[in-house]
């Protein structure tokens, strides 16, 4: 039912495209205008020892502080400075393979290279090369609202597309004798 797709759905597989897809289209939804679709450039690629990091003015919110990382344990190091209270964000990214995606499990491997930076590129040519680069303006989104799901932060949308980690068990968690 989605076939259209969108330069912010392409860099989704990279480190940094799901804090830039989401800052497009959070500034328009803030402001009412489009920003230049590479205005987060800060948050892309890869910090090898840690997380990057940015702050970007949103007319009419103020400052935004945001945090990219990826792989599970630069993760862990950022957590652990949220806890220590040494930094503070209003929106972190968090994929768990090195790079995102485009350094995932399913990829293919090339011996002795790290390609996931090199893959992360293509997506943002591709995302560059794409003629709408907004998720908000994906039609197939907005009949899909239009029509089912009523409202973007709706109650509809939120009770179905909205996920509650206190209602429901982990996978791990001893089964329970009824």
């Amino acid at each position: 039912p989605l076939g259209t797709s969108t330069g912010a759905a392409i860099i989704f597989g990279t480190s940094g495209g799901v804090m830039d897809a989401a800052l497009r289209s959070a500034y328009y939804m803030v402001t009412g205008q489009l920003p230049d679709a590479d205005a987060f450039h800060d948050i892309r690629g890869v910090d090898h020892e840690s997380w990057k990091e940015a702050k970007f003015t949103v007319p009419g919110a103020g400052v935004v502080k945001v945090a990219v990382v990826s792989s599970l344990g630069r993760t862990r190091k950022l957590m652990e400075a949220l806890r220590r209270g040494e930094v503070e964000y209003d929106f972190v990214e968090v994929m768990a393979c090195p790079g995102g995606c485009a350094g995932g499990g399913g990829q293919p491997i090339v011996d002795g290279k790290e390609m996931a930076e090199y893959r992360g590129d293509v997506l943002w040519a591709m995302d560059k090369s794409e003629k709408i680069r907004y998720s908000h303006e994906n039609p197939n989104v907005a009949a899909l609202y239009e029509e089912f799901l009523e409202k973007p932060l709706g109650h509809k949308s939120h009770h179905l597309l909205h996920t509650d980690h206190n209602a429901w068990d982990m996978p791990a968690a001893p089964v329970r004798k009824k």
